[in-house]
């Protein structure tokens, strides 16, 4: 039973996380809690991770085995973002670990269209359209939500990253569903398990905040999404109308009853919580429209 995909890909990455936000909530608010949180729940998708996929060559040869390396960078920019005084600050260096490793998965679709003069622009124009979504979608995840009347943000310790993982959550959940349904089921698992880390982080702070999410959660579930995304997008039979439609999912918060998804008192407000599931409902739709009836799952 427990080498089904779905209880790799959803209940034991879930599981592991659900233990990672006890164990930092036994650490109260001290501020190594939150990033026990963060790397417990990035070691809860590894090791969904590994289990489906198997341990990644230390010089990755595919897109796939670069997903776990991916994590790490998101991880590792999450944690500066954590400790630096000032995000924003931070946020155009930190950034620049998890861009170049989602760059990387689409390196050698690029050498490829290198190689060969005689690809159409069109194949440079996708690669080049995928790419610039991607690093966007990648900064929007990384970029804090302000609070307070003068804008700025808050320190690391009281900022809000509740409203950001709801969106991911979303996102990685209908991303999953739109890979298998373009019958690239091995990505779908991948994102599921992300959507896992999330959701089991997200249920705690259900109605009220009882677990502190920092940046390196955030933004190594971020750049894992992001990653399958991209290289779902140039790899695979997925449709690029119900990508597309998906990255919409990182700018509900743009929505003046969406400011702020989550308020440090009462966790999720569950009304400003629900477009990016809206978005992702819709995304899912599209692809069932496009593909739904020919994919191979």
């Amino acid at each position: 039973m427990l080498d089904h995909p779905a209880v790799i890909a959803v209940a034991i990455p879930m599981g592991l996380s659900l233990l990672a936000v006890a164990v930092s909530r036994a650490l109260g608010r001290q501020p190594l809690s939150i990033h026990v949180l963060s790397i417990g729940g990035l070691a809860a998708f590894l090791v969904a991770y590994v289990m489906l996929m198997g341990w990644p060559d230390a010089m990755p040869r595919t897109a796939t085995q670069k997903l776990g390396y991916v994590a790490l960078a998101g991880l590792f920019a999450g944690f500066l973002l954590d400790v630096a005084g000032n995000a924003v600050r931070a946020l155009r260096w930190s950034v620049a670990l998890p861009a170049a490793a989602i760059v990387w998965i689409a390196f050698p679709r690029i050498m490829r269209l290198v190689s060969d003069p005689s690809r159409g622009v069109m194949e440079w124009a996708s690669i080049i359209v995928v790419t610039v979504l991607a690093l966007a979608v990648l900064a929007r995840i990384a970029k804090s939500e302000r609070n307070g009347r003068d804008g700025r943000l808050s320190r690391p310790e009281n900022s809000m990253r509740d409203g950001r993982l709801a969106q991911l959550v979303a996102a990685a959940f209908a991303l999953g569903g739109i890979c298998i349904l373009g019958s690239a089921a091995s990505l779908g698992l991948l994102s599921f398990a992300a959507g896992a880390v999330g959701a089991g982080a997200a249920i705690w702070n259900l109605g009220r905040q009882r677990a502190r999410i920092g940046a390196g959660l955030v933004l190594g579930l971020g750049a894992v999404t992001v990653a399958v995304a991209m290289q779902a997008a140039l790899f695979s039979t997925v449709t690029p109308a119900a990508l597309l439609l998906l990255s919409l999912c990182f700018v509900t918060d743009l929505l003046p009853f969406c400011r702020p998804m989550a308020t440090p008192e009462k966790g999720y407000r569950i009304l400003a919580s629900a477009p990016p599931y809206v978005v992702a409902v819709a995304a899912v739709t599209v692809a069932f429209l496009l593909d739904g009836m020919s994919g191979g799952y």
